[in-house]
């Protein structure tokens, strides 16, 4: 049987080889874990857009049901008003998502929109911090603002220093704003 004898030629080249697929793969194994941060990322701040959107459109839609035609006008705002909130709450349950990593839409602050209807100067459902209105001063509107919650999968540690990293428990959140105008028309109107 023969021995082989050690070379120290290809001793340092395997070693060098070796030394760059272990290089290649951490960082292969980095590169992964931000790609599927990324994802999750864009893919909450996605979904939140759209939720938004589809709330607020929904909010400007809606009107109150069997109103009695001897209400005035201010009877009237605080109805339509709940009719918005209501829509936009229903339109935001269509959204919701299942899954570890990205909470369902919510409503910012908790079950609250800003609806202005323009009869009394004053909104009958608005929250501290409004969306600022539509330059025109005299036209309805809807402001819808919601929120995610988005827990990463993957966090990436740098020899102690993690980026990508939320708040607590690793969450980032995702706030959208949207304005429409009232679309029924002025409900408040007698």
């Amino acid at each position: 049987m023969k021995l082989f004898k050690n070379n120290p030629k290809r001793m340092r080249k395997n070693a060098m080889a070796l030394a760059e697929v272990a290089a290649g793969a951490t960082l292969a194994v980095i590169f992964i874990l931000l790609v599927v941060d990324a994802v999750v990322l864009l893919y909450a701040a996605f979904m939140n857009d759209s939720a938004c959107r589809d709330a607020a459109r929904a909010a400007s839609k809606a009107a109150p049901q069997n109103i009695p035609s001897s209400y005035t006008a201010s009877q009237i705002s605080p109805l339509a008003a709940q009719a918005a909130l209501l829509a936009a709450q229903q339109s935001l349950y269509s959204h919701r998502v299942n899954n570890n990593f990205v909470t369902n839409p919510q409503l910012f602050p908790a079950n609250t929109i800003n609806y202005h209807d323009n009869l009394q100067g004053t909104s009958p459902n608005m929250f501290a911090t409004p969306v600022p209105p539509p330059s025109a001063t005299n036209i309805p509107y809807v402001s819808v603002t919601t929120m995610v919650n988005v827990k990463l999968p993957m966090p990436v540690n740098f020899f102690g220093s993690v980026m990508l990293q939320g708040g607590s428990n690793n969450t980032i959140t995702f706030y959208r704003s949207y304005t429409f105008p009232l679309n029924n028309l002025n409900p408040g109107a007698p």
